[in-house]
């Protein structure tokens, strides 16, 4: 009897290539020999070129921290012109709402006028009348 594959021992040995695979053909090693020696140079390169950039970094995060206090800055102080505008806005309510009453007081009291002016002038046509009724008397 023979034994099941899965009983097989573990062996560690190298890249595994299947019983049916063609073995690797020096022009596919040497491309892949050259890109993994590309991807180390442009490693070593990030790794020695960008540390420089950790003190801009320093600039840049007070730059951004002053952007943030001009912004802070800006938002207080439309804070206030806001609070201003409604304050105004509301002594312009107050104001119109005064002058509201004023105009409907002025209006009782010119149509009060105008009813005396009217009775005035019934009054004087009634003399007028009288007067001239008086006058023809006097004629006759």
């Amino acid at each position: 009897m023979s034994k099941a594959m899965h009983a097989k021992p573990f062996r560690l040995t190298g890249p595994y290539t299947g019983r049916h695979a063609r073995p690797e053909s020096p022009r596919s090693k040497l491309i892949r020999a050259v890109s993994l020696g590309l991807a180390c140079v442009c490693l070593l390169l990030t790794a020695t070129v960008y540390p420089a950039s950790a003190a801009t970094s320093n600039t840049s995060m007070a730059s951004l921290q002053s952007k943030l206090d001009k912004l802070s800055q800006s938002i207080n102080q439309h804070k206030k012109e806001l609070s201003d505008a409604k304050k105004k806005e509301s002594a312009a309510k107050a104001l119109e709402s005064e002058l509201k009453e004023r105009v409907t007081v002025l209006q009782d009291q010119i149509s009060v006028l105008g009813g005396q002016i009217a009775a005035v002038q019934n009054s004087i046509g009634e003399k007028e009348q009288q007067i001239g009724r008086a006058s023809c008397r006097e004629r006759v």
